[in-house]
């Protein structure tokens, strides 16, 4: 489609929307430990259709640094997560502040995008 200065490519719209869908509570959400999993969890939903919008290539270049920075705020907390539950229970006490605050990270990031 062109536009004045150069051209417009037609966008995926239930793509956009189910994208919308997955981000809207991850947004809402904050981090307890009582919910860790739940906000985890959710950010595994949003990881894929943010790889396959990042995977647009040069064409995208509208949000392609904040969701980028999304990207790697999800999987830095992913592998926290997950070695947070590789932890003695004994141990996890030291290292949930930790954890939290990287979930947090991808909250706010997504809040961002």
């Amino acid at each position: 489609m062109p536009v004045k200065e150069g051209t417009m490519e037609k966008v995926n719209l239930p793509f956009f929307y189910q994208l919308g869908t997955q981000l809207n509570p991850l947004t809402k959400m904050t981090v307890a430990s009582k919910n860790r999993y739940d906000v985890v969890f959710a950010a595994y939903s949003v990881l894929d259709n943010i790889n396959t919008l990042l995977g647009w290539g040069g064409r995208l270049n509208v949000c392609q640094t904040s969701g980028q920075a999304l990207k790697d705020a999800i999987n830095d907390a992913i592998k926290s997560w997950n070695d947070f539950n590789a932890l003695k229970e004994k141990d996890k006490s030291k290292s949930e502040s930790s954890v939290d605050a990287k979930i947090q990270k991808f909250i706010d990031k997504a809040k961002i995008f």
